[in-house]
């Protein structure tokens, strides 16, 4: 079987570390679901999932670009906060494609070209019956669009929450990505990061990135000691 690779706008990538392995659904088993149904054939051919920052929104699009892409299937990613390095005219026929998933809504918020191009996309893919996926950090009706016709189609769509990750599930978050680093990230280690350290993955992911670098100079095991070294310099 052939595998198709995402068709993606000139300069954009997909992380080599986006799949479903790599997430933690421990807090959304009702994403999860969605989205299974979604790669079979739902019959929703529009869903916004919005979820605040650092929910994995972009991970979730892209692993599920991949996904399409093991069965078959065409589908491009486009990550609407590059849209000016873009133009709206990427578009232009994807309603060709069995799915289109466009991350971060906001972004475009208050762009009228690029609305008036979203809403003309959102139209023809009704007709084409395929897939269009949107990831969005508030619900359709909170974000600030400026086309009233293009605002009520997106509330009338399928609008599925990301829910915010417990810290029990940050802690399995850490120590699964120290372990696909090769280093060892004990729970109270985590456990250490995250109740003195800003909560949101992002920030997270970066002292991990940062305290692997260290611990690799130095030589030295991710203890909490070492850890208060390292981010106390």
């Amino acid at each position: 079987m052939k595998i198709y690779s995402p068709q993606l706008p000139l300069g954009i990538e997909l992380r080599s570390d986006a799949s479903y392995d790599n997430y933690i659904w421990d807090d959304n088993a009702e994403l999860h679901y969605w989205l299974k149904k979604l790669e079979q054939g739902s019959e929703e051919r529009c869903v916004v999932l919005w979820g605040g920052a650092s929910s994995g929104k972009t991970h979730l699009l892209q692993a599920f670009a991949q996904q399409l892409g093991l069965q078959n299937k065409r589908a491009t990613y486009i990550p609407l906060k590059q849209y000016k390095e873009l133009s709206p005219d990427v578009f232009e026929d994807l309603e060709l494609l069995d799915a289109v998933l466009l991350d971060d809504l906001g972004a475009i918020s208050g762009h009228r070209e690029w609305e008036e191009a979203l809403f003309h996309l959102y139209n023809r893919m009704k007709n084409t019956k395929n897939l269009l996926l949107i990831s969005a950090v508030d619900t359709p009706a909170r974000i600030n669009l400026l086309l009233p016709d293009l605002s009520s189609r997106l509330q009338a769509s399928g609008v599925v929450r990301i829910n915010p990750l417990a810290d029990t599930t940050k802690s399995k978050v850490l120590t699964m990505l120290a372990s696909r680093k090769g280093i060892v990230l004990t729970i109270d280690v985590a456990n250490y990061l995250i109740n003195r350290y800003p909560r949101d993955m992002t920030t997270l992911s970066t002292l991990l990135n940062e305290l692997d670098k260290a611990s690799l100079i130095a030589q030295r095991k991710l203890t909490i000691p070492f850890v208060k070294e390292v981010l106390t310099q």
